[in-house]
């Protein structure tokens, strides 16, 4: 096999790779959205106060220092 072929040849599994991972990625976004879906609103709104009172808490941090 020439190098010109050993070439085209990785170009076409290199793009066929890119598109299997991207499918891959589009198929955990899919997952992930139907996973919060079945998460309480309550829990959620629970979860983002927690998430804001840390960031807070690390400004806070970062203005002491």
């Amino acid at each position: 096999m020439s190098y010109e072929q050993l070439q085209g040849t990785c170009l076409v599994k290199g793009k066929a790779a890119r598109n299997d991972h991207r499918k891959m990625h589009e198929n955990m976004g899919t997952m992930y959205e139907a996973m919060l879906d079945q998460i309480p609103e309550s829990t959620l709104d629970s979860m983002r106060q927690f998430l804001e009172a840390f960031d807070r808490a690390l400004d806070d941090m970062d203005k002491s220092v």
